[in-house]
């Protein structure tokens, strides 16, 4: 009964009634307005009036709502905002931030899960899609708003380890044995190439380089003694895949790849060497050596310089590709788990898994120089098992699993935020509340 009278009155409004109720009253107001803005369909934003800071709260999303649709006007975004968090009638000019801090920077925050899938393997971006392999069964997700998710490639591989777009085609890479698929249009599928039996062609990474596509094969401990191919095709058709560099594996991990200033960087795990090698070819054919390192993760070009980042997240560069810097550890703890690289907005980008004996080592960090590290994804947020990054729209994401758990999904954590601008202000649904339209939101750079 209490709740059907708060309906229909303003919080105002029962502020001025009997004061042996007032406490009661409160109290009851607080826990309706609780659960109402903490909602599905609610989210934090920054609300910015015209010309002043902005103001962190929470704004019911009510476009976004299908119980609310008869709300939404034309294509315009509507929220619901409560009075006693503004202390003013919004205005035309304001604007609406999500996922974004009061200074305005982005911040990351889960935008979604993906169901029946604990760890997702690789991500890329194609078309207005963001396309999610998975780590488990090899299917492929996509979602055009890194929300709603459907199943575009149900695959009978054991996972999609590699994402790349090439020649106006998304490809992937698939495990085991491997083979590489294409597909123009995001749903319709053909194979390119399929791995000879008994022999370990599972795919890692793609790079394209002097007018080819490259795919490095896994070189794990788990194949010495085998061969690992270097593939390449210049059109990616059927048929046309064939090994530009093959070496006998020593049991060191192998196969991240990268261009940079002319030359194909290629980590090689070959005998009779003792240790990985990081080399380097004009032609995707000769390598010399470039650098002999432990366990090579990844590498990545940064503001004209080739970072590589080891399995135990000590990162070293270079700016010609000769000459490398000591190393230093990203974090002070040794990590083990395969740490990965990503370019965003000028800075530099590593996901580190966690462990069992060290969960709170996990996280995304960032560096605009290559020297300071800052973390902004922690433990807290259960970083445990980071996917690739990959950026749609200006924004950028990743898939984190929770580490030991095998029933919960995986969460697609997205960094970025999306301004929108205020045309227009009427009364609530619920009195107490501002009902705000806005234009439609654009991606902030």
């Amino acid at each position: 009964m209490l709740a059907t009278q708060i309906d229909c009155c303003s919080k105002n409004q029962l502020r001025g009634t009997d004061i042996a109720m007032g406490n009661y009253i409160n109290k009851a107001l607080d826990i309706l307005y609780s659960d109402r803005f903490l909602g599905e369909y609610s989210k934090n934003v920054v609300y910015t009036p015209k010309g002043k800071p902005g103001i962190d709260l929470r704004a019911l999303v009510l476009s976004e709502d299908p119980t609310l649709q008869e709300e939404v006007i034309g294509d315009a975004e509507i929220f619901e905002i409560r009075y006693s968090e503004l202390n003013a009638k919004p205005r035309k000019g304001d604007t609406i931030s999500i996922g974004a801090a009061q200074d305005g920077s982005a911040i990351w925050q889960i935008k979604s899960e993906i169901e029946d899938q604990i760890e997702i393997k690789s991500l890329c971006a194609f078309e207005d899609y963001l396309y999610a392999g998975s780590a488990d069964d090899g299917k492929v997700y996509r979602s055009n708003n890194a929300i709603n998710w459907e199943t575009v490639f149900d695959s009978a591989k054991t996972s999609t380890d590699a994402m790349c777009v090439y020649g106006g085609a998304l490809y992937i890479a698939q495990s085991v044995p491997g083979e590489i698929l294409r597909t123009e249009n995001g749903t319709d599928w053909e194979s390119v190439y399929q791995g000879l039996p008994g022999i370990f062609d599972s795919g890692y990474r793609f790079c394209e380089f002097d007018g080819y596509l490259y795919m490095s094969t896994l070189d794990s401990p788990a194949q010495i003694g085998q061969e690992i191919n270097l593939y390449r095709s210049a059109t990616g058709d059927a048929g046309t895949w064939l090994s530009s560099h093959m070496y006998i594996s020593n049991g060191y991990d192998g196969g991240a790849i990268k261009e940079f200033k002319g030359y194909l960087y290629y980590l090689l795990g070959d005998i009779p060497a003792t240790r990985p090698m990081l080399a380097r070819s004009l032609d995707g054919v000769s390598f010399t050596p470039s650098y002999l390192a432990w366990n090579i993760s990844d590498i990545e070009e940064c503001n004209e310089y080739l970072y590589f980042v080891t399995e135990t997240n000590s990162v070293y560069r270079s700016s010609d590709g000769v000459s490398w810097g000591s190393g230093t550890r990203i974090i002070p703890y040794v990590t083990f788990g395969h740490v990965q690289f990503s370019m965003y907005q000028d800075e530099l980008y590593c996901s580190i898994p966690g462990d069992s004996l060290s969960l709170e080592y996990g996280g995304i960090f960032k560096t605009s120089d290559g020297l300071l590290w800052i973390q902004e994804l922690s433990k807290t947020h259960k970083t445990f098992e980071p996917s690739s990054l990959a950026i749609l729209k200006n924004n950028l994401y990743t898939a984190i699993r929770v580490y030991n758990n095998y029933s919960e999904p995986v969460k697609i954590y997205e960094k970025g935020y999306t301004v929108h601008h205020v045309t227009g202000v009427r009364g609530g649904i619920a009195q107490g509340t501002w009902i705000i339209n806005t234009s439609k939101s654009f991606y902030r750079y």
